[in-house]
């Protein structure tokens, strides 16, 4: 559990930013690439109305177990008295903790930014997606980091099946792997990522389970 937890901080508690194969070259059957031409995927990949919410589940190995995510948009606030953020929050239970935490959003039709946290806000942004989202498409999503649309597919998670889907890299140094997919009009349905240490991987997998999208 101390590991899951590790690696749950490492991620950042990414479903605060997408609310969402166990490896880069995954032929589950779960995800189809679609083979249609991509015009680019704008803001509807990123619903951010307030009171939105999903309800994930998360599973790990070799921990194993399944820990329910649940994550909303739930207000407005400002950086620095003059950017304009949503807060999104993401509550996860540990062993009967309810573990919370937020995020400063700003999203446009050119991007969706972060800007710290309600207790430590920054007024340096880390770029979590730039639109339009194209195959192939990369950019530096904080300092050297850089993000990378991989494919787009056909995703089935137990919240439903979902088209169009963009899969996104995102690597960090301290993860082997770290990867969402976003549905339009739906957000994140799936996420994944790996640490490697002392010879034994961790991965965990994020998987949609309900939403409501107001």
């Amino acid at each position: 559990m101390k590991r899951l937890f590790g690696l749950l901080l490492v991620f950042g508690l990414g479903l605060i930013l997408v609310s969402g194969c166990q490896t880069a070259t995954t032929t589950d059957t779960d995800t189809d690439t679609d083979t249609d031409t991509d015009s680019g995927g704008g803001v509807e990949y990123y619903p951010h109305t307030d009171g939105n919410w999903w309800q994930n589940s998360l599973s790990s190995s070799p921990a194993g177990g399944t820990i329910t995510i649940w994550s909303t948009f739930d207000g407005i606030g400002t950086v620095d008295s003059s950017i304009a953020v949503q807060i999104s929050r993401t509550e996860i239970t540990l062993s009967g903790v309810v573990v919370t935490a937020e995020a400063y959003i700003k999203t446009t039709s050119d991007s969706v930014k972060i800007y710290g946290t309600p207790s430590v806000p920054s007024t340096t942004a880390t770029t979590f997606l730039d639109f339009p989202l194209e195959v192939g498409k990369t950019w530096i999503s904080s300092g050297v980091l850089q993000a990378e649309v991989l494919t787009k597919e056909t995703v089935t998670v137990p919240a439903g099946t979902y088209t169009n889907c963009y899969k996104i890299s995102y690597p960090l140094a301290t993860l082997d792997y770290q990867y969402i997919w976003l549905a339009p009009n739906v957000g994140g349905v799936r996420s994944e990522y790996a640490s490697t240490s002392g010879g034994i991987t961790a991965t965990v997998t994020i998987e949609l389970t309900n939403v409501n999208i107001l």
